[in-house]
């Protein structure tokens, strides 16, 4: 009788081993690509501060004030209603079915209901 259970005990521990290494493996791979994801976000980042810098560099080499450059940022920031650093709208509910459209989208994906447009910059979509 104990060598039965010694048995079913030892398929136990091993189920539960591998099941730990499954575990292990796909928690690697996850913090593999968060890794990945971090620095291809980190170097869109270095981009956009290095074009922003240049897009300052410009305006002011053209007579354009940093305070001019700050009031019009601030502008930009508060076209969507709040002062929070932030460009672009919030999702918003559709208007014939009620569902989240998010802001990138042009129509509604469960219904097709043309989104609300927003100001923004020419060619970009919102």
């Amino acid at each position: 009788m104990f060598d039965l259970w010694d048995v079913f005990q030892h398929y136990q521990i091993k189920e539960a081993k591998q099941a730990t290494r499954d575990l292990r493996d796909q928690q690697c791979t996850e913090r593999d690509a968060q890794a990945q994801e971090l620095r291809r976000l980190e170097s869109k980042i270095d981009g956009l501060a290095l074009v922003t810098q240049a897009l300052v560099e410009l305006l002011q080499a053209q007579g354009v004030s940093e305070q001019a450059i700050v009031a019009k940022v601030r502008e930009i920031d508060l076209r969507d209603g709040q002062l929070d650093g932030k460009m672009g709208r919030k999702a918003q509910a559709c208007t014939s079915c009620g569902r989240t459209v998010h802001p990138r989208q042009r129509a509604c994906m469960y219904c097709g209901t043309a989104a609300a447009s927003s100001e923004g910059l020419p060619g970009v979509v919102s």
